[in-house]
Formats: structure tokens, sequence, C-alpha cells
């Protein structure tokens, strides 16, 4: 079928109504279990497919679904799209553009209404980014097309996708051991795009399960694996006041904080201090293993550099210092021996003349 045809069809379909109050809702889930399992996080590696699934609620009758999601270019690509058969003999277009990056799923059905009320609408993949660092996807609307009417909700449902702490130990039991050699050993020689690759083995995160990966691999074999610092975010502290904060993600830049960091030209910031985020956005203490490292990446060094006195290195206590007027990123985290056990996403910094 011609292809311009083929999109007049659909939006005949789904978009030639008037519009009504909406009396549906969309929930999302990270987990590929049967059924809505409401798990809204997800541990990823860097060029891994994250699979997010999207139930519809309240969607009896209707013949035909949009959904549009908004997500960091630099951190992850659209993968795809599945729709499962809640609407029957549906067909799918998908939609990309930019400003800010977005897909939109278009799903209609060409013969029938959903029968059930309740259901799996599809799964939408997206695939990380060799630079993954750590971001959430955003649901941020939805339309229902039903009875020639389209209900609209704005929406802001997130799932955060965190980058996930690689090890040896890949049956989980606490040690590294003829197990997870056998594991390795079955993944030796896979490369990204080859259908047998996962990226838990690829330990250097290089795209190929290779010798480097055996070395490191080799190095912790026979040893016990500690358990990671895996939180969830952290907060910025300056006497008291939590400034900064990024949780699940994402720069949480309500209640007056901003959504950056600010730094004077030719000086130093007051001495901060960090504590860190759990699943519940409770503050934790920074881990105390003296194994256990603050460690940073800035983007551009001649535009900040952080100092720590000789008392403080490694410890969760730094100053920013300003080298010249301009704007970079520092990613912040936690390295734990040769591996890092969390990380944020780059985090603007800017540095301003007093």
């Amino acid at each position: 079928m011609n292809k311009m045809l083929y999109i007049l069809i659909f939006s005949t379909l789904l978009f030639s109504s008037s519009y009504a109050q909406n009396s549906f809702s969309i929930s999302l889930d990270a987990n590929s279990a049967t059924g809505d399992q409401a798990v809204t996080s997800a541990n990823v590696s860097a060029g891994e497919v994250a699979a997010i699934q999207i139930f519809g609620k309240d969607i009896q009758n209707a013949n035909g679904l949009a959904v549009r999601f908004e997500y960091d270019a630099s951190q992850v690509m659209y993968e795809g799209f599945e729709v499962d058969a809640v609407f029957p003999n549906a067909q799918v277009l998908p939609q990309q553009g930019t400003n800010p990056t977005f897909v939109e799923i278009n799903i209609a059905s060409f013969g029938g209404q959903a029968t059930a009320n309740t259901g799996l609408v599809g799964t939408i993949r997206f695939r990380t980014l060799s630079a993954f660092s750590g971001t959430a996807i955003r649901l941020v609307r939805a339309d229902l097309g039903r009875g020639g009417e389209i209900e609209s909700v704005s929406l802001n449902l997130r799932v955060a996708l965190q980058l996930q702490v690689l090890t040896p130990d890949f049956d989980g039991d606490g040690r590294v051991g003829f197990s997870d050699f056998l594991a390795f050993a079955g993944q030796f020689g896979s490369r990204q795009g080859d259908g047998r690759y996962e990226a838990r083995y690829d330990l250097d995160s290089n795209g190929t399960v290779g010798f480097s990966d055996f070395l490191i691999f080799s190095s912790s074999f026979g040893k016990e694996d500690k358990e990671s610092f895996e939180p969830e975010g952290l907060v910025i502290i300056d006497s008291g006041n939590r400034f900064f904060r990024y949780f699940q993600g994402q720069i949480d830049a309500t209640g007056g904080r901003l959504g950056h960091i600010r730094v004077p030209n030719g000086g130093l910031t007051a001495k901060w201090s960090i504590m860190f985020l759990d699943y519940y956005g409770d503050e934790i203490d920074p881990p105390d293993e003296p194994e256990d490292k603050f460690t940073w990446t800035i983007a551009d060094p001649t535009v900040v550099e952080v100092y720590q006195a000789p008392a403080d290195v490694g410890k969760f206590e730094f100053q920013l210092r300003g080298l010249k007027v301009g704007e970079t990123t520092i990613i912040l985290e936690v390295t734990h021996d040769d591996h890092v056990d969390f990380r944020t996403i780059p985090i603007p910094v800017r540095v301003v003349d007093q």
C-alpha cells in the first residue's frame, strides 16, 4: 500500500474525531514478567536494551492509542515497539522528533475495538549508548480514540535507568567461582549485535566479550565479591542547605534548587559534603569502607577543578575552583577498587564572575 495512503487511513481511524474528557489511565512497568508489576526503575549496562511495558486501564471500546515519550538522546536511542493484542489487528506508526527528543507511538485497530478494559498495550524498547551513565524515560502524553472522540491526558510518568555495576559474580552468590567461569566461557567471543552478546559479561564495556574481560574476570576468580554500594541518588550540602539533588537519573530542580552548580571564577566554593539517597529518596550515609572512594570526571578541566585538602582525599567532601568563565559538566562517582559502584549523569557546572 502507498505510504501516504496508509498514513491517511491511519489518521482517519484515530484522529478524525472531536476531543472529550479523558476517562482512561496509563501505567509503565520495567519488569518483563506477566502483568503490571509497577516497577519504575531498572539497572542496565551501556549497549543494553531496556524494555518498558505500557498498560492501559479503562480502555474498553477504544480503537487506537497514541503515547509520547521524551528521552535524553545522549544516553539512549529508540530501539522499537511491539504491539500487544489488546487492540485487534493493530497497526503502528512511530514518529520521532527533537527539541526535546521524543518518540510518539501511534496505534490504530484496523478491525474492531479493545474488548478488554485493562491490558498490555505493548512494549517500547530503548538501547543505552556507549557513554551511558543513567537517565530517565518520560511518558508525557497519551491520546485515546474511542467512539469518534479523542480523550487526551498530560502525564509525567518516569522509568529511571541506572547504570548497572558490572561484576564477575554472574550468579550473585557472593563469590567468583566455577559457575561464573562457565558462564563467562559461554559468552566469550560474543559481540554486540550477534544475538548472543549480553552486556553483563562485557566487563570493560567495549562491545566485545574478549581477552581484556577475561583478565578482569581472572583477577577476581576465587575471591569474595563485596556487595556494591548502589544508591539511587545524592544531595550536595552546603552548611546544612541541600542545594543540589540528583535522584533516579534526573536532576531535581524543584524547591528552589538549581539544575546546575555555580562556581565563582578565580575562587573556591565553600566546602561541600555529600549524602546519598536510597530507593525511596531517604538519605543514607556515604560508604565507609577504605576501598570506597569519591571520584569524578570533568568534561572540560580548563573550566573548573575539584579541590580536596590532603586529609580529605577520597572522602565525600570537596570544593570546586573556577578556572575561567564558562560551562562544563561533572560526573560524581563512588569507586570501589578499580570499578565504579555509582555514577551520576553529567551535571552542568557554570563558572561565573563574582
